[in-house]
Formats: C-alpha cells, structure tokens, sequence
C-alpha cells in the first residue's frame, strides 16, 4: 500500500503534470470546436430558411436539423471543457469558445 502512495502526485501542479496528455493540441480543438459551430450555424440557417418559408411540413425533418445543432453545439462545448483549466475554467472555456465563434465566422466567410 506504501508504494502507491508515493506515486501519486502530492500537489495540483505535480497532478496537472502527472495527468495523461490529450492527443489533440489547443489549436486542432479549436479548429473542430470552429467547424462544429460552423455546421450548426449552417444547420440553423437551415431551419430557419424552412420556416420561414412554410416548408417545415414533416417534423422528421426538423427534429433531425434540431438534432444536429445541437449535438454540433455540444460537441463544440465538450472541446471547451477538455481544454480549460481548473482554476480558471468559466474564463478558460469561455475564451476558448470565443475563439472557435470567430474562426467558424471565418469558415462561413469563406465559403467553406
């Protein structure tokens, strides 16, 4: 039992450094987090468009539009949570999501 004890890291820092790394880096995060926002941005304009031009007949069709916002949307919170710190986490995923809005504002610029 001793011995795994030792092993265990004693402070917050020793923990963040013993923790396993994430295979993706911030800016890969960042980018799928833009391109999720991106898609769902799409996904409503979408639905949108239905809607306001009484298409929206079917609501097979509009639940499966809703069910991709919103899993876009999660996915891109799911990235913001894995990549924010602890201490600073409601700044941290906040940036972090601001950063994604703006590069995904950039995508839907440039046509993508």
């Amino acid at each position: 039992m001793e011995k795994y004890k030792a092993t265990q890291p004693q402070t917050p820092e020793a923990a963040e450094q013993a923790a396993p790394r994430s295979s993706l880096d911030l800016e890969e995060a960042i980018r799928a987090a833009a391109w999720s926002l991106a898609e769902a941005s799409k996904a409503l304009a979408t639905l949108q468009g239905w809607l306001a031009a009484g298409e929206a007949t079917s609501s097979y069709g509009l639940q499966i539009l809703a069910e991709k916002l919103h899993q876009e949307i999660i996915s891109a919170i799911q990235l913001a949570h894995l990549f924010a710190r602890f201490d600073a986490f409601k700044e941290n995923s906040a940036a972090f999501l601001e950063r994604a809005r703006e590069q995904a504002i950039e995508l839907r610029k440039a046509g993508w």
